[in-house]
């Protein structure tokens, strides 16, 4: 028997004196075991267990009770990031301390006999003052039998007063999705690849309840274009025989003007089409604009206004006048070599 005590006192690397036992021997002897487990990743919430793994019955001081029936157990958590730094929190609980409240605190108390365990929900926001930022972590919690609002030289002696740790657990918080943006308008614009030429086709549709009247742009037909090159490049594109006819207006002399409005009527849930065929376009940057073989990314832009911003008796409308800018997804499409 003394021989076993000595060589358990070597194997926890005490000096002679006795006790205290090492922390593996005295975690053996709780008769308290505490277990987390996840049960939600939005929101974090961890299920609790406290299980009597002595022989004896165990008085337990769980929390507190509040005079609005809500609890706070007497539970801490220790959260250790990526980095290895720990932080403790505590529980975060905002009661109104009027003599009422505090007058009606009740003590959380249980009896567990052996074998018999106790189980509850933690919540991680109740114990974070601010968001975690995204990463892995260790997550662990600690149990204190100590009465954290009375001296426990004075608890009745039945009550367990020590501390259990639990086992831990790595808890992942992902990266928040970037918002995406709302489109709340009811003009939609898409571009379609018709055929391999290069052609396309632009659908400006209405996905509203009502008709509207749109006023678009006389210049480039109403479309406006911009093509991304396979080196990452991007044109806007104009249609050759209109930069052509700005071009010859300007060696005149003559400043160019594109001045007027093309009227488009749509119903709800009807889509006007128009036709693009990029033999028909060039660039203000690169006049003789040729597609190379490869990968293009393409993408059309419309805007509408309304003729009573610049039409002093403007004809009156069937519809609703419809202003704004739409644009439409970015489509890819290849041009493949000869």
């Amino acid at each position: 028997m003394v021989f076993a005590r000595i060589a358990k006192l070597l194997l926890c690397g005490s000096v002679i004196t006795l006790p205290p036992l090492c922390a593996a021997q005295r975690a053996q002897d709780q008769p308290l075991q505490l277990n987390i487990q996840q049960t939600s990743q939005q929101p974090v919430l961890f299920q609790a267990v406290l299980r009597n793994t002595g022989s004896e019955t165990l008085h337990l001081i769980l929390g507190t009770e509040f005079a609005n029936w809500s609890r706070m157990f007497s539970i801490h958590l220790i959260l250790t990031d990526s980095l290895g730094k720990t932080m403790p929190l505590d529980i975060k609980y905002h009661y109104s301390a009027d003599a009422d409240t505090v007058s009606r605190l009740i003590k959380l108390k249980d009896v567990l006999q052996p074998g018999e365990a106790f189980s509850f929900s933690i919540a991680l926001g109740d114990y974070l003052t601010h968001p975690l930022a995204p990463g892995q972590y260790t997550v662990r919690a600690i149990y204190f039998g100590e009465d954290k609002h009375a001296d426990s030289a004075h608890m009745p002696p039945e009550y367990w007063l020590g501390r259990i740790t639990s086992n831990s657990l790595t808890l992942s918080i992902p990266e928040e999705p970037a918002p995406q943006p709302q489109n709340t308008s009811p003009i939609q614009l898409t571009i379609h690849q018709t055929s391999r030429k290069p052609a396309f086709r632009v659908d400006l549709h209405d996905s509203g309840k009502q008709p509207v009247q749109l006023f678009l742009a006389m210049e480039n037909g109403g479309i406006f274009l911009s093509l991304t090159d396979p080196t990452g490049n991007t044109l806007s594109l104009r249609k050759r025989a209109e930069l052509e006819a700005d071009e010859e207006a300007s060696k005149r002399g003559i400043v160019p003007e594109h001045i007027g409005l093309i009227p488009v009527t749509l119903q709800p849930r009807e889509t006007h089409s128009f036709p693009i065929d990029l033999g028909d376009y060039t660039s203000p940057e690169q006049w003789n604009l040729s597609l190379a073989p490869g990968r293009y990314t393409i993408q059309a832009e419309t805007y509408s206004i309304c003729p009573s911003l610049f039409i002093e008796h403007p004809p009156p409308l069937s519809y609703p006048c419809w202003k704004g800018e739409v644009i439409s997804t970015p489509l890819s499409f290849t041009v493949p070599a000869p």
